[in-house]
């Protein structure tokens, strides 16, 4: 039998994807730092060239997310209730 999940409050789901893309972004401009201070010492690393702009990329994306569905929470509070 398979456990049920307590639904998750809107309000929860955004500020999950709003930690998740600013730990993201950090992760991502840290390693493009390390990249960067490589490629001052001559030496170019494969993996921050790629994965610089990925992470970059996916906690810009959770940043919209959590706007979205806190705009879209915000737009449900504030529905009159027939």
């Amino acid at each position: 039998m398979r456990a049920s999940k307590k639904p998750r409050h809107p309000s929860d789901v955004a500020r999950r994807a709003s930690e998740s893309g600013g730990e993201l972004l950090r992760l991502g401009l840290t390693i493009g730092a390390v990249g960067v201070a490589g490629a001052a010492l001559g030496a170019v690393c494969p993996l921050c060239v790629v994965t610089t702009p990925a992470l970059l990329g996916a906690g810009a994306l959770q940043k919209l997310r959590s706007r979205f569905l806190a705009r879209q929470q915000r737009l449900a509070e504030a529905e009159p209730t027939p």
